[in-house]
């Protein structure tokens, strides 16, 4: 699980998928607290997130708030 839909939060989730895709059990999750990721960035560049998201099998959750890890 990641936490934090910034690019950093994006690019941990992407690495995590990468170093360890094999194991098709690994579910990897990103928690976000915003409605979509990267607000700031354009439509394009939110569908383009959302789709390499997709693609690479990471559960994106929004409006979710951490209160202790």
């Amino acid at each position: 699980m990641v936490v934090g839909g910034g690019a950093a939060g994006i690019e941990l989730s992407l690495a995590m998928r990468a170093r360890w895709g094999q194991l098709s059990s690994l579910g990897i999750t990103l928690l976000d607290s915003n409605k979509e990721l990267m607000p700031g960035e354009s439509l394009a560049c939110r569908s383009a997130l959302k789709g390499i998201m997709n693609k690479y099998k990471i559960d994106v959750h929004h409006n979710v708030f951490v209160d202790e890890v």
